[in-house]
């Protein structure tokens, strides 16, 4: 089972993803989707291990890049996949944990990021 947690402020944004997520996945894959905003994030990570993250951070983009970047920098994602979707790229995250990060472009979801989820 791939649990994945999808973090993004807006709840049609959320729906719009997470169905997106859905219908991509390969059907031999049992998949688990769990949605949040980012004021919920730190807790539902603390509460379930996730093997993809998925962070939205265009809305309030300098508050949500600075909630993953602590979340990563702390541990909370190890050993997972995190994909960062933003209309402008943010900076690079930098770290000694075992974690592989990616960034793609919210406006082409489908094409760029859904990809590197199944990879």
């Amino acid at each position: 089972m791939t649990n994945i947690l999808l973090v993004e402020d807006r709840e049609i944004l959320r729906t719009l993803f997470s169905d997106l997520i859905e219908n991509y996945w390969p059907d031999e894959k049992p998949l688990s989707i769990n949605t949040c905003g980012f004021e919920s994030a730190e807790k539902l990570i603390s509460e379930k291990e996730y093997q993809i993250y998925v962070f939205n951070i265009s809305t309030n983009s300098a508050s949500n890049f600075s909630l993953v970047k602590q979340l990563v920098q702390k541990g909370h994602c190890n050993k997972s996949k995190i994909i960062i979707t933003s209309v402008d790229k943010p900076p690079t995250i930098t770290t000694d944990q075992e974690v592989e990060i990616h960034y793609c472009n919210e406006d082409n979801f489908t094409a760029e990021c859904l990809p590197l989820m199944v990879q």
